[in-house]
């Protein structure tokens, strides 16, 4: 072994990840890459470099399981063998960079949609689209269920504030790709869906999560509210910027307020 004090911390730190995550390139910041026999005691029974092996080996399979559980849907999708490869290249590609594995897959769905011409189908054909979509929304997901905020629970309508629910995400989408995930986790063996333009809210209540079904007016409606505007404004709103018919948003929304508070969508209404 070469004498401690000639490496701080961070530089041993940063030589154990260059050589689990990519060991045939120069480790930067600590001169010419060392071999593990300068910097690994051998034992009786491995050597310095097969040490090191088992701790790469280790290091990957917990990545991937990070990964397969962060986007099950689309391991589904996609094939666990398929998955596997797209995520070992994205691995090599972006090695994690965060205190926690929560990050891990943050740039995944940029990865996909770079490498779309990797899934070897035509240019022209848009299920790729759908994966990349996916892979967004199940990242999301793992967002919302972290997020850091006060949840307000359900309390009676007389004494709710006027505004959507803090923990309240709105989703649209060129695929069906939240009722594929729904199907999903229901075990229901989705196939690959066609194109659909979509809209869904996904609440937050006691950390579990919720998605319900939008239609284009309602989704409208919902981005009015949480872009701090009241129910009057918004109506005003949607009547002035997208030549609504204001009876038509008065119908509609006498049809849908009950049902959104119900749901935990939105807490009350003036």
């Amino acid at each position: 072994m070469p004498d401690e004090s000639l490496f701080s911390l961070g530089q041993l730190q940063h030589w154990l990840q260059h050589m689990l995550l990519n060991p045939d390139a120069p480790a930067a910041g600590t001169g010419e890459p060392r071999k593990p026999e300068e910097m690994i005691n051998a034992s009786a029974k491995l050597s310095a470099l097969e040490h090191l092996a088992i701790y790469r080996q280790s290091y990957h399979a917990r990545l991937r399981e990070c990964m397969y559980s962060q986007f099950s849907a689309l391991t589904y999708a996609l094939g666990k063998e398929l998955f596997r490869s797209f995520a070992d290249q994205y691995l090599e590609a972006y090695p994690s960079e965060s205190y926690t594995l929560n990050d891990l897959g943050r740039r995944f769905p940029r990865f996909l949609e770079q490498s779309r011409t990797s899934f070897g189908v035509e240019e022209t054909e848009e299920w790729p689209f759908f994966l990349i979509e996916l892979a967004q929304f199940e990242f999301d997901l793992s967002l919302i269920f972290d997020e850091h905020t006060e949840e307000k629970a359900g309390i009676p309508f007389a004494v709710r504030p006027d505004e959507v629910v803090t923990v309240c995400h709105l989703f649209h989408h060129r695929f069906p790709v939240c009722q594929y995930y729904l199907d999903f986790t229901q075990s229901k063996e989705p196939e690959l869906p066609f194109p659909k333009e979509n809209f869904w809210a996904v609440t937050r209540l006691n950390y579990r999560l919720k998605l319900h079904e939008l239609s284009p007016l309602e989704y409208l409606f919902l981005t009015s509210l949480k872009a701090g505007r009241t129910v009057n404004e918004t109506k005003q709103y949607l009547v002035g910027h997208h030549q609504l018919d204001r009876p038509k948003i008065e119908s509609a929304w006498e049809k849908w307020q009950i049902s959104h508070m119900e749901k935990g969508i939105i807490l009350r209404t003036k």
